[in-house]
């Protein structure tokens, strides 16, 4: 192995590997930055890109030598409640916002198919995982939202919900200065304002999400979570996780989780039913939105499709799954040969064709930093 500090690392396989030979000699992770990425893939630089969006990956899903995958890598947009704080702390509040929040122009505005998954609400399981259960989520539905409202003594009028002194109920927002964030905060604000709720919308640093959470600074925020391809890994009840609810506590949860560590897969599946209908019941997080990434390769350097299994949820989705280079573990279309014939992506001064795969690293670190942290870190603590 060789590392350049800023530049690249280079790893060079273990013939005698305990699984068997590698299929690639050596791999080198070449250190991109993120608004490079476009040009090292068009400019004889770099195979194989992971991008954090649609957006991010569209100039090159038109251009015939690159092959693309879309996939999840179990990252979602979501809003979160402070049920330390009035009115959160009533669930049939909470319902009140998942009815009131339209979920498909949220999905639509985003760019609809091409840039992710529309959501059903509260339902925390990804639609592209083996546990997901499209039963549980929620419809939009102003009605049931007034509805719900006026049930609990709020009334509304002249476009305005009222509380029981004659008020108008107003909320504070906090949203992540990340654009999706953004996007997806302004249309929660038309929502709730629909249902005569006044929202003021407080943007903050995406870095201070954590701590924001973890001091309950906040009434609701739009979050951003990792590592949801499977429920039970999700960290409702520790403080100081991305993932922490304040006020929510779950022994219901928290026993499913602990079961579903040790469970065959099909238990497995009966168990994270239960934990969706949970969460649906509770509605401690709403969904709004699951974005794709785009893994995008030249399409003759023998990489093909993807390779990835979401049942096991703990192999990263990328190139340092060790298990993509080997054999009988991945989908490559050819075990022994990379090829540079034809492609603008080998650099002209790199090893034997056959010897050599260059992957650029920073740009798949924004996404996969926060598939691992988050999967790693602090579902772990």
């Amino acid at each position: 192995m060789k590392y350049e500090p800023g530049m690249e690392y280079v790893f060079t396989a273990n013939d005698n590997y305990f699984l068997g030979k590698p299929t690639v000699q050596t791999l080198i992770l070449k250190v991109v930055p993120t608004t490079q990425q476009i040009e090292y893939m068009t400019m004889d630089e770099v195979d194989a890109a992971s991008f954090s969006s649609y957006y991010n990956a569209k100039p090159l899903l038109g251009n015939p030598m690159f092959n693309f995958t879309a996939f999840g890598g179990g990252l979602a947009y979501v809003l979160v409640f402070n049920l330390n704080k009035y009115p959160f702390n009533i669930t049939d509040f909470r319902m009140v916002i998942a009815y009131a929040i339209n979920y498909t122009a949220i999905y639509e505005k985003l760019g609809g198919a091409p840039a992710g998954w529309a959501s059903v609400g509260p339902n925390i399981v990804p639609p592209y995982s083996p546990y997901y259960n499209d039963s549980y989520g929620y419809n939009y539905s102003l009605g049931k939202a007034i509805s719900i409202l006026e049930s609990l003594g709020y009334k509304y009028t002249n476009k305005e919900l009222l509380d029981k002194n004659g008020n108008q109920l107003s909320i504070t927002l906090t949203v992540p200065d990340d654009p999706i964030a953004q996007t997806i905060g302004l249309i929660v604000e038309q929502d709730l304002e629909s249902i005569g709720i006044a929202v003021t919308i407080k943007s903050i640093p995406s870095n201070l999400r954590t701590q924001i959470l973890s001091e309950g600074n906040f009434e609701i925020m739009i979050n951003i979570y990792g590592g949801l391809l499977s429920p039970y890994q999700w960290s409702f009840n520790v403080k100081g996780s991305v993932h922490y609810v304040p006020g929510y506590n779950s022994t219901k949860l928290l026993g499913i989780e602990s079961k579903a560590f040790l469970s065959s897969y099909n238990e497995r599946v009966k168990l994270l039913n239960e934990f969706q209908a949970i969460v649906t019941n509770d509605v401690p997080v709403i969904v709004l939105f699951w974005p794709k990434f785009y893994w995008v390769y030249n399409s003759e350097v023998g990489i093909n499709g993807w390779f990835f299994d979401y049942k096991y949820e703990y192999g990263p989705p990328w190139i340092l799954n060790k298990l993509v280079l080997i054999e009988g573990y991945q989908s490559m279309t050819n075990t022994t040969t990379l090829t540079t014939k034809g492609t603008p992506t080998i650099p002209s001064n790199s090893q034997s064709p056959s010897q050599s795969l260059i992957i650029p690293i920073i740009g798949v670190v924004i996404v996969i930093i926060g598939i691992i942290v988050w999967r790693y870190i602090f579902f772990k603590r």
